[in-house]
């Protein structure tokens, strides 16, 4: 996050958790433990960034996957050839 000079990084995701109307609809990545005890407070959630790279990941892994799988419809033409 980029904040007007005078404003920290942490200070603003703060205030947004803090003015959002549905902070349990929101999730915090960071590792800075002061950060996330504050925004657990306030209901939102939060992610280590490891477990976040984690998951993503996985996600690319699995779209991967998706992209080498033949299709059903590649299949079955290739089924009858």
């Amino acid at each position: 996050v980029y904040t007007p000079k005078g404003l920290s990084a942490d200070d603003f995701i703060i205030s947004e958790v803090e003015l959002a109307k549905q902070p349990q609809m929101l999730t915090v990545v960071s590792s800075d433990s002061d950060l996330t005890k504050k925004c657990r407070l306030h209901r939102a959630h939060v992610m280590k960034v490891e477990d976040f790279l984690v998951l993503i990941e996985k996600g690319e892994r699995k779209k991967k996957s998706r992209e080498y799988a033949p299709k059903s419809e590649e299949i079955s033409s290739m089924e009858l050839k």
